[in-house]
């Protein structure tokens, strides 16, 4: 019944998203939507269910944000820092209007 395959997903699916850790919005979603692809889901139904659930993790973003403020503060500061900081979260896959809540 594709009803109950949707709700087992469904809790799958939260359990996958508290699990994953360290990740930007974008990177976390694409692990989930190729793990459960990988398990042998249809793309369709990972789409329809992965748009109902909330994957922006903005404390990932925080958290990020301070470890690497803390690691580059003592040697850079003003513009430069802010620009150092930015660029290294634009690498871990956040995107901008993240980034300039953070900074």
């Amino acid at each position: 019944d594709e009803k109950q395959i949707e709700d087992k997903l469904n809790r799958l699916m939260d359990k996958k998203i508290k699990s994953i850790k360290n990740c930007s919005g974008f990177i976390l979603k694409q692990k989930i939507v190729s793990y459960f692809y990988n398990l042998g889901y249809s793309r369709e139904m990972i789409d329809k269910i992965i748009s109902t659930k909330n994957v922006t993790n903005s404390l990932n973003g925080e958290r990020e944000y301070k470890k690497i403020y803390d690691k580059y503060s003592k040697k850079y500061e003003g513009y430069e820092l802010e620009s150092i900081i930015r660029q290294k979260l634009y690498s871990k896959g956040f995107d901008y209007d993240e980034i300039k809540k953070n900074i």
